[in-house]
């Protein structure tokens, strides 16, 4: 009996409740379950803020890329427009060379030499003449050089036209001849032709045979 009384009261104190089952850390089951829950729920929040940054910061990218690119074609499309006023300034580069540059007026002569012999309707008697006329001077310097025209009778009209040009002095001999010739002259300056004079008509004149043999005896 003893024994027993023993073990009666050694076993009460082994497994009397002892009120609430202290942890530890000093916490209650419940205290920690809600910890964990709420550390639980800090975790998914900050991982669906994380993974709503990346979506959103994706899908913005796409829409700046989608909204640019509209932009980039109205810039080639644009480029092409431009390349043609962009050759406007070869086209006034040009304009100051017209409008600076003097434009040089055609050079005229004005001056016409004067025939001097032979006169009129003269009658030459010998078989050369010498066609003679004035010196020109332009008032405004150059080279100077003379052209006459020769034209002879024949069957009552004019023709068998002979021109000689570049001639350096003021007179020129030619032949006479038994028909009624006539010729007239004009002034070259530096290739520029000036007026031709009038004409004028000579004509060669036989020596009679009787006055030529009378100058014979006579001699």
């Amino acid at each position: 009996m003893d024994d027993w009384d023993d073990m009666d009261e050694q076993v009460p104190a082994r497994t009397r409740p002892s009120g609430r089952r202290r942890e530890p850390s000093g916490l209650s089951r419940n205290q920690r379950y809600a910890i964990t829950l709420a550390v639980v729920a800090a975790f998914m929040l900050i991982v669906g803020l994380v993974l709503g940054f990346s979506i959103g910061r994706g899908v913005g990218a796409r829409s700046v890329s989608q909204t640019k690119a509209p932009v980039a074609t109205q810039t080639q499309s644009v480029v092409p427009s431009q390349t043609p006023t962009e050759a406007t300034p070869t086209q006034i580069a040009t304009e100051p060379a017209v409008t600076t540059t003097p434009t040089t007026p055609p050079k005229t002569v004005s001056a016409t030499p004067k025939q001097i012999s032979p006169s009129d309707g003269q009658h030459i008697s010998t078989s050369h003449v010498d066609l003679t006329w004035s010196k020109v001077t332009p008032s405004a310097g150059g080279t100077v050089r003379y052209s006459f025209q020769i034209e002879t009778l024949s069957g009552g009209s004019w023709g068998d036209l002979q021109t000689l040009t570049g001639i350096h002095s003021t007179s020129y001999s030619v032949r006479v001849l038994t028909s009624l010739r006539r010729w007239r002259v004009w002034a070259v300056v530096d290739g520029v032709a000036g007026p031709k004079t009038g004409w004028r008509t000579y004509r060669h004149t036989t020596v009679p045979a009787s006055k030529t043999s009378t100058s014979t005896t006579s001699g």
